[in-house]
């Protein structure tokens, strides 16, 4: 792609002399370092938000709507909502800051919502949580047999709860 760029750069009359300087370098990776911020926190915004809910449809609804027009209509009402919800401070990481928020603050404030939410999703997957469809069958077996005419057969080892 670099090189397509350099291509057309010249049939543009641009020039590349500055794009390998030491200040250049430092510029990309600070923009790559940003974009990384930017994606890493709508993952672990979006992998919280799943794991709370557990289970995929709702949860994608969910971050969706909260990080999409919710947040959008909470900061026409209350304007110190874009230094804080998740969405409005990875909105202007990936701006690159706002009129109102610098992208320092919105770096720094996004990373501390990442780490948030990267401690608060273990709780939802606790030993003592259990899933409604969750059984407790680990460490159990089935052990499937063939009788030569095509028959299966299965067998259950170990303990397995009333229900099932």
């Amino acid at each position: 792609m670099w090189v397509v760029a350099l291509f057309l750069a010249s049939t543009f009359d641009v020039s590349t002399a500055h794009w390998t300087t030491v200040d250049a370098l430092g510029s990309a990776l600070g923009d790559y370092a940003m974009v990384m911020l930017w994606v890493t926190g709508y993952a672990v915004f979006g992998m919280t938000v799943a794991i709370l809910v557990r289970s995929v449809a709702p949860a994608l609804a969910i971050a969706v709507a909260w990080a999409g027009p919710l947040e959008h209509l909470i900061d026409r009402a209350w304007s110190p909502a874009r230094h804080y919800f998740p969405g409005l401070l990875l909105e202007a990481v990936g701006a690159g800051g706002t009129d109102s928020v610098s992208v320092t603050h919105a770096a720094l404030a996004a990373g501390a919502c990442i780490v948030l939410f990267a401690v608060l999703s273990p709780e939802g997957t606790s030993p003592h949580d259990h899933h409604p469809h969750d059984h407790g069958l680990r460490g159990e077996t089935i052990e499937l047999r063939n009788d030569g005419a095509g028959q299966l057969s299965a067998s259950r080892q170990g303990r397995w709860p009333a229900e099932c």
